[in-house]
């Protein structure tokens, strides 16, 4: 819904996940998109030789369950004993798919950090942490934290979070890169006179910290003035190029990227000409959505965007459609390809051949809330040729997060619909090979599954 405050963001992993929350409650379990696209193998588990590992300080209701599943069947793989991960989650996998990191939240408002070793099964280690805290973590275990003002490392042993540096004042987290030669980099928004956007990198061995403001990127309020408690926002989409040491942020407004060099600090404003697929220039696109090919040449840009707005007396409907797909040469800044299919999210595949993608249309206001959902896109990059469409009746089915078999030659969807239901689709062919539902939430980190404690087992 593009009345509230979202960052969408996809994960390129392919760890099995059923995020389970009390019912009602949303939680989005969206990773950064092209960060980890190195995921756990199945040869990098070994079956459970001792009884279930219950942490020793586990939140109050531990309904939520990892558990390492095939990752063509989604069957959970014999062996194992589930790991319970509190009411909610949401993790990073390392690069090399050792260790995941995982955020773990309770009923009552309480959360912690945990580390799992993958290879061995257990939990190592569990730190309380504010749960706004952005997270990433490496192939020796250590994870870093953002939020709360502060960046924190917690390594293999410590008892307590170690302090790196201090985030800018009033500095909010959305979104944290990978390493760039020591140097941790991060995407947020500051809230001083407004809310602004910027690039705040720190030296993991120094603790020297810059920040980058990025003043012509808007965000928040699409009318800052309202009275409303709650109004259209207008959301950027940031990347990470680790190829070209650099971050591009698609704005939300205007069809505008701004690029920033992670070793200059120089920010570069770079236009697109999205054709067709722009629609009324005076309307932004509330909603961004990005990925980029792995070496950097390519970037594929998404998103919703505003079509309408009817107002009767006092009472206001805005309609909000997606916008296709354009494929943008970085060297050039040409538009390579579109697609104008009814695509709003997309994520690109670790090798960058293939794209999954989904979107949905709204109509809301004072009186009125209608959502459609438009189906799962198999893309076919850079050309956006569509390879396969699935679920395109099914209105009401939501995706809350794509990701990838290691070897990207699998992909899989998780939504929300009368059933929580996570594919596995084959990115050759465009079908879908197996399917599984239960839970609150179903979706992919690596090879390991999460599992609502009172949804039973998958249903295949």
């Amino acid at each position: 819904m593009a009345s509230r405050r979202s960052l969408v963001v996809i994960v390129a992993c392919a760890l099995l996940v059923v995020a389970c929350t009390t019912k009602g409650t949303a939680v989005d379990p969206i990773a950064p998109p092209d960060v980890f696209a190195s995921t756990p193998t199945i040869g990098k588990f070994s079956p459970a030789t001792t009884a279930r590992p219950v942490p020793t300080r586990p939140p109050e209701i531990e309904r939520t369950e990892i558990l390492p599943v095939d990752p063509l069947t989604l069957q959970p793989r014999p062996g194992y004993d589930p790991i319970p991960m509190g009411d909610w989650m949401w993790g990073q996998p390392s690069p090399d798919g050792g260790y995941l990191a995982a955020l773990v939240g309770s009923t009552r408002g309480t959360s912690e950090v945990r580390l799992v070793d993958l290879a061995n099964w257990q939990v190592e280690g569990f730190w309380a942490q504010s749960p706004e805290s952005g997270l990433l973590v490496t192939d020796d275990g250590t994870v870093y934290l953002a939020g709360s003002g502060q960046f924190q490392r917690l390594r293999l042993g410590d008892t307590v979070p170690e302090e790196v540096a201090r985030l800018p004042s009033g500095f909010q987290p959305w979104l944290i890169g990978p390493l760039f030669d020591n140097t941790l980099v991060t995407y947020g928004t500051t809230f001083q006179s407004g809310e602004s956007a910027s690039i705040v990198s720190i030296d993991v061995t120094s603790g020297m910290m810059t920040e980058i403001e990025l003043p012509d990127v808007r965000v928040g309020p699409l009318n800052p003035e309202s009275d409303e408690p709650e109004d259209l926002y207008v959301n950027p989409f940031p990347v990470f190029d680790t190829a070209g040491n650099r971050a591009l942020v698609v704005h939300g407004d205007e069809d505008v990227i701004s690029e920033i060099d992670l070793t200059t600090g120089m920010v570069s404003r770079r236009e697109f000409d999205a054709g067709d697929l722009a629609g009324d220039p005076t309307t932004p696109t509330l909603e961004r959505s990005a990925s980029v090919s792995p070496e950097g040449s390519i970037l594929y840009v998404s998103g919703r965007k505003m079509t309408g707005n009817e107002v009767s007396g006092e009472s206001r409907a805005v309609t909000i459609e997606p916008v296709g797909v354009i494929a943008i040469d970085t060297a050039t800044w040409e538009v390579r390809s579109q697609s104008d299919e009814p695509i709003a999210h997309i994520m690109l595949s670790p090798g960058g051949d293939r794209i999954l993608g989904w979107g949905f249309s709204t109509v809301e206001g004072d009186t009125v809330y209608q959502a459609d959902s438009s189906g799962v896109f198999v893309l076919d990059a850079p050309s956006l040729t569509v390879l396969s469409r699935h679920h395109a009746d099914e209105e009401s089915v939501w995706y809350t997060s794509f990701s990838f078999k290691a070897e990207g030659d699998i992909g899989y969807a998780s939504s929300l619909g009368p059933e929580a239901r996570l594919e596995a689709i084959d990115l050759t062919s465009g079908d879908i090979v197996a399917s599984v539902e239960g839970g609150d939430n179903l979706y992919m980190i690596g090879s390991i599954g999460v599992l609502h404690a009172d949804a039973g087992t998958f249903t295949p």
